[in-house]
């Protein structure tokens, strides 16, 4: 569960999580 929606949020925003990484 915990990595299917950090798949689902990534996709939302793969360019924003990525800088926030």
């Amino acid at each position: 569960m915990g990595q299917t929606g950090s798949k689902i949020k990534s996709s939302t925003i793969p360019k924003k999580q990525n800088q926030n990484l």
